[in-house]
C-alpha cells in the first residue's frame, strides 16, 4: 500500500509542475510531538550527485515522498493503533488518507548545479483547513470509533459538583478555563486521538466532545515539552488561568490517566467553561 500511494502521488506532484523554489529546502518536520505541535508533517529528500536538474528534483521529490508517507502511516492514530493498521482495517480511513495525499505541498526546492544533486521539500497539513484532522473527521467523531465504546465520566451524587469533594484542597481553586496534563512520568504518544479518562475508564475529554470545526483547527488538543510553553499555547486559545494536573498513568499509549479528585474538579469548571468542547487542553510529554 505505502509504495503504490508514495509513487503515484509523488508522479502526480511532479508532473503538475509546482513551482516553489527557496533558496535552501526548509527543514523537515517528522517527530510526532512536533509534528502534532506545529499541525505539519515536513519531509525533505535529496538525490544523488552527477544528475541533470530534471533527474535530480525527480528524485529527491520520490525520497522526500516515500519518507512523509512512511512518517504519516506510522503515526499513532488511537491507543497502540497507527495510521497504516487505520488504512488497513477501516475502507473510510483508508479511502480519506489516500485523497488527503494528493494534497501533498511542495514547500521548497534547490537544484545545486556544482553538484548536480536537488533537494525537495514535501508538506501535508495535520491541522487546519485541508488538514489531516479535516480529511478524517467523520470518522473520528464517530462514537463507534473507539473500539468498545465510551463511558463517560459524571460525579457522583455526594461529590459537589461546584468544584471537587471538600476534603481536596483545591476546592477553593479559582475558575479553571484550560487544562494542562502532565505526562511526562510516562511513555505518552500525541496522537490523532488522545483522551483524558478516569482511573475507572470513564471519558472525561475525547474528540466526540469537541466542536468539528475546533478539532479541525487544533485535534485533540496541544503538545509541547515545556509547562511554560504550554500555558503559552492556551493562552492563544483564550484561556487565562489553566489548571495543571499530573496523570497518574497512561493507558494504551495515548490515554492521559486522571484521578477522581481531579476529574471531579476538572469537571466542574468545565460546565462554565466548555475547555473541553474548545479542545483548550495541552498535554506536556518527555
Amino acid at each position: 500500500m505505502k509504495t503504490v500511494l508514495q509513487l503515484s502521488v509523488a508522479v502526480i506532484l511532479f508532473f503538475m509542475g509546482v513551482s516553489v523554489q527557496a533558496a535552501e529546502a526548509k527543514k523537515p518536520i517528522t517527530d510526532p510531538v512536533n509534528i502534532f505541535e506545529n499541525g505539519v508533517l515536513r519531509t525533505v529528500g535529496g538525490s544523488e550527485e552527477g544528475l541533470t536538474r530534471y533527474k535530480a528534483l525527480r528524485e529527491a521529490q520520490l525520497h522526500a515522498h516515500h519518507e512523509l508517507n512512511n512518517t504519516l502511516q506510522g503515526l499513532s492514530l488511537v491507543g497502540p493503533a497507527s495510521i497504516e493498521e487505520g488504512m488497513e482495517q477501516s475502507n473510510e480511513i483508508r479511502k480519506s488518507v489516500e485523497t488527503f495525499l494528493t494534497g501533498v505541498e511542495k514547500c521548497g526546492q534547490v537544484y545545486h548545479e556544482n553538484r548536480g544533486r536537488a533537494d525537495v521539500c514535501l508538506q501535508i497539513r495535520i491541522k487546519g483547513t485541508g488538514g489531516l484532522y479535516e480529511a478524517l473527521l467523520s470518522a473520528i467523531q464517530d462514537p463507534e470509533f473507539i473500539p468498545g465504546g465510551e463511558s463517560f465520566f459524571t460525579p457522583a451524587q455526594e461529590m459537589t459538583v461546584a468544584g471537587t469533594v471538600e476534603s481536596d484542597p483545591k476546592a477553593s481553586s479559582p475558575f479553571y478555563d484550560g487544562l494542562i496534563v502532565d505526562t511526562r512520568d510516562f511513555s505518552f504518544s500525541p496522537a490523532l486521538v488522545n483522551r483524558v479518562v478516569t482511573d475507572k475508564d470513564e471519558i472525561l475529554h475525547t474528540p466526540t466532545r469537541i466542536q468539528s470545526d475546533i478539532l479541525v483547527e487544533r485535534g485533540c488538543g496541544g503538545f509541547s515539552t515545556d509547562e511554560g510553553e504550554a500555558i503559552g499555547i492556551l493562552q492563544h486559545w483564550g484561556s487565562t488561568n489553566p489548571l495543571v494536573v499530573t496523570c497518574k498513568a497512561v493507558r494504551d499509549q495515548t490515554d492521559a490517566v486522571l484521578s477522581q479528585n481531579d476529574a471531579v474538579l476538572i469537571y466542574a469548571n468545565d460546565q462554565s467553561s466548555d475547555l473541553f468542547s474548545q479542545a483548550r487542553v495541552v498535554f506536556v510529554t518527555r
